[in-house]
């Protein structure tokens, strides 16, 4: 029965942590080009696809990290000094962590990459000036 209380506030709050990327419903769109009276798809649309995917993974990432993070506290408060279950606590709190410097380091990584393949030096990958409309 514990359990299942655990697991319906964890739930409960995730919905909670959610509600505002639900209100922001203006999500900029995937494919920019190609399309009904867009222009035609070029090489720069793919970097502005790639940010655009970038993005919306970080906006997803950080919240449910964050989530983690609370859960682990929450844990921690209820372990009340078991030492197994401060230890689980504890682990599930290192590995939210780990979670958004993993996130940040992947961003970091891409976008360095990404700025030598594209631009030849450590600019704005994602703000090209051949691609007009955009």
């Amino acid at each position: 029965m514990k359990k299942i209380a655990h697991i319906s506030s964890f739930l409960f709050l995730v919905v909670i942590a959610a509600l505002p990327l639900v209100a922001n419903a203006q999500l900029p769109s995937l494919i920019v080009c190609g399309q009904g009276d867009l222009e035609p798809c070029r090489v720069c649309h793919l970097y502005i696809l790639a940010d655009t995917i970038i993005d919306f993974l970080l906006i997803i990432i950080i919240p449910v990290a964050a989530l983690v993070i609370a859960w682990g506290g929450i844990q921690y408060m209820l372990a009340a000094g078991n030492v197994g279950s401060t230890g689980k606590a504890q682990s599930t709190i290192k590995n939210g962590v780990y979670g958004i410097i993993i996130a940040f380091a992947a961003w970091l990584i891409i976008n360095t990459i990404i700025s030598v393949l594209a631009n030849g030096s450590f600019t704005n990958w994602n703000q090209f000036p051949n691609c007009p409309g955009v």
